[in-house]
């Protein structure tokens, strides 16, 4: 019986003979399913055909971050590249960090700790990327921050640059102050990126005006102003 089990289409054995033939895309499609859903992985697996939550969660703990960080990008990267910009448009990028309230255990690799919010002080951290459209926002990238990374603001805006322009240029950026430091503003001049980010309040308005200005002599003589003339620099 239980032989002839594996080949009846719907029965207990067809299903366990079947879970070595689930697909990665198949157990991300889960994962997609519960979110969108806003419930749990076992309902979705209970509801919904496909493979059941013991191998859902049996193909997650087995996964490694970098290269399952890596997939999830490329599933981005062919999603945008589904899209049709017109050439002349000026395309504009937001950057953000993303905390989700977290409530589990708090040894959790991707449980960080922060202020106070939504009754908690532990989140999943996320750095995202997101093309800003008149109707909505397309999601470009995104970073998942464990507690053993503490990465910087730098470190983690680079690593987007360098993985997203090569294959998506675009000219502006758009940050919250969290990202605003020296280093940063030298990287944008660097990629050529105009970018507007509120300047954090501890700063002393002369010193925040003048790395303003500084900022502004830097892209006009990268974008070839004689910055020495104040008329074509303010023209620029």
């Amino acid at each position: 019986d239980k032989l002839f089990e594996l080949y009846v289409d719907g029965s207990d054995g067809w299903k366990y003979a079947k879970q070595a033939a689930w697909r990665p895309a198949d157990v991300f499609k889960r994962l997609v399913q519960a979110d969108l859903e806003q419930t749990s992985i076992e309902d979705v697996c209970t509801d919904f055909e496909g493979c059941s939550a013991d191998t859902f969660h049996r193909r997650i703990s087995g996964l490694q971050f970098e290269p399952t960080v890596r997939a999830l990008n490329d599933m981005l990267r062919y999603s945008v590249q589904g899209f049709q910009f017109h050439g002349n448009e000026q395309i504009t990028v937001a950057i953000d960090i993303t905390d989700i309230p977290w409530y589990g255990d708090r040894q959790h690799e991707f449980c960080v700790g922060s202020k106070e919010k939504q009754g908690t002080t532990y989140f999943n951290r996320y750095f995202t990327a997101c093309i800003i459209t008149p109707g909505y926002r397309i999601p470009l990238y995104v970073c998942p921050i464990r507690q053993e990374d503490s990465l910087s603001p730098h470190t983690l805006v680079e690593g987007f640059l360098r993985e997203v322009c090569w294959w998506f240029p675009f000219r502006r950026l758009l940050a919250d102050s969290w990202f605003f430091s020296g280093e940063l503003l030298d990287l944008f001049v660097q990629y050529g990126l105009e970018f507007l980010i509120p300047l954090k309040g501890r700063r002393r308005p002369q010193s925040v005006i003048d790395v303003i200005r500084a900022t502004q002599r830097q892209m006009a003589a990268a974008a070839g102003v004689d910055v020495s003339q104040a008329r074509h620099l303010y023209r620029w």
